[in-house]
C-alpha cells in the first residue's frame, strides 16, 4: 500500500486519477527555510523529513512512502506557502 506523505490536494488527486490505491499521512514538521538556504536544498529536506515521519508511522513491510516538497521562489527567496488565495 502507498503512503502519501503529503497533505497537498493536487498529489492526492494525481494519485487518483492514476488510479492508484493510497493512503494520505501528513507530517507535522517544521517547515521553515534554514538561513540562507538553497531552493532545491529546502526541497530536498522537507520531502526527506516527511518521509521520515511517514515510515515511523507505517513501518511494516507492505507499506511504500511517497514523499514531495514544492515551493516558490522569486529572487533567490523561499516564498514559502501561500497563506490565502491572495498570495
Amino acid at each position: 500500500m502507498l503512503v502519501l506523505a503529503s497533505a497537498s490536494p493536487r498529489r492526492r488527486t494525481l494519485l487518483q486519477q492514476l488510479g492508484v490505491d493510497f493512503l494520505c499521512s501528513p507530517a507535522d514538521i517544521d517547515e521553515t527555510p534554514g538561513a540562507n538556504e538553497q531552493a532545491g536544498d529546502y526541497v530536498l529536506r522537507m520531502a526527506r523529513q516527511k518521509a521520515a515521519v511517514a515510515a515511523r508511522n507505517y513501518r511494516a513491510p507492505q507499506y511504500t512512502v511517497l514523499a514531495a516538497d514544492t515551493t516558490v521562489v522569486s529572487d533567490r527567496e523561499i516564498m514559502g506557502k501561500p497563506r490565502n488565495r491572495q498570495d
